[in-house]
Parts: C-alpha cells; sequence; structure tokens
C-alpha cells in the first residue's frame, strides 16, 4: 500500500490531472470517440412483471440505420447516424457543432437471461423501444414443499 507520508503533495496532483482532464474534455469537440465515453445513446431501463422495457433517444435515425442484437443476458445497440454530406461541402462557416455523426454501440447487461426468441423493437418519433422478456430459466419457480 502506498504511505501518503513520503508523497503528501499526491492528492493535490490527483485533483489537477483530474480537473484538466474535465476542462480538456469540457472544449473538445463533440466526436464519435467523446459520445462513446458519455454512454450515447441515452436510454431508460425498467422491469415491470416478468420482462424488462428499454428505451433509447434516437433523434433524427432511421429505422434502416438502428440494429438490435440479444444475447444470453445482454442487449446490445448498434446505431448510425451518417453525416450530411451537402452541409459537409457547402463551404459553410461552422460556428458549432455539437450534433454528432457516426456509429455508435451500447451494451446493456441484464442479471438474468433473456428469451431473446421474444424481444420486440420499435422505433417511433425518435424513441426505440425494446421489450426483453426473462428467459423461463431466469423467472421465480414454486418449489413444492413435501410433507416428511
Amino acid at each position: 500500500m502506498l504511505d501518503l507520508a513520503y508523497r503528501p503533495f499526491f492528492p493535490l496532483a490527483q485533483l489537477q490531472e483530474d480537473l484538466g482532464d474535465i476542462f480538456d474534455n469540457a472544449f473538445a469537440p463533440m466526436t464519435a470517440t467523446r459520445m462513446s465515453d458519455q454512454t450515447y445513446p441515452a436510454v431508460n431501463l425498467w422491469e415491470q412483471g416478468d420482462a424488462v422495457t428499454l428505451e433509447a433517444e434516437l433523434p433524427g435515425v432511421e429505422i434502416k440505420n438502428v440494429e438490435v442484437l440479444a444475447t444470453g443476458n445482454q442487449i446490445t445497440l448498434k446505431v448510425t447516424r451518417p453525416a450530411a454530406e451537402a452541409a459537409e461541402n457547402s463551404g459553410r462557416t461552422w460556428h458549432r457543432r455539437e450534433r454528432v455523426f457516426g456509429t455508435f454501440a451500447r451494451t446493456v447487461t441484464m442479471p438474468w437471461d433473456l428469451a431473446t426468441d421474444k424481444i420486440e423493437a420499435s422505433l417511433k418519433d425518435g424513441v426505440l423501444t425494446v421489450h426483453l422478456p426473462k428467459a423461463e430459466s431466469s423467472k421465480p419457480r414454486k418449489i413444492k414443499l413435501l410433507a416428511t
């Protein structure tokens, strides 16, 4: 274990490094790499009964650019937001570019297995909704007690 008596300024050096990272990220351009660090797309996830529902915000993304993959206890969303080529080559002078483009993936791990053959997904008004039923083996099973 590191003895701080020999490095009394270590906490201050660590704070300086952390603050530097915060400022570097705050003023860096929004790129696909930076968005993936911020867990894009944003999701809501809730359990109700024997299933879980996942909602992801995907404004401006077409259904052909969304892929939902499920295996075991994981669900993966792959999203592609293509760049607007006309805007890129129009000779515009950009003053702010916060909307990102590129390919993003987000994987959510559940504490139980999913019934992958029963998963349903839909995209409406920029919100992806995925219904994730639990696998039968993951549902609680009542055990009948025998009198002895």
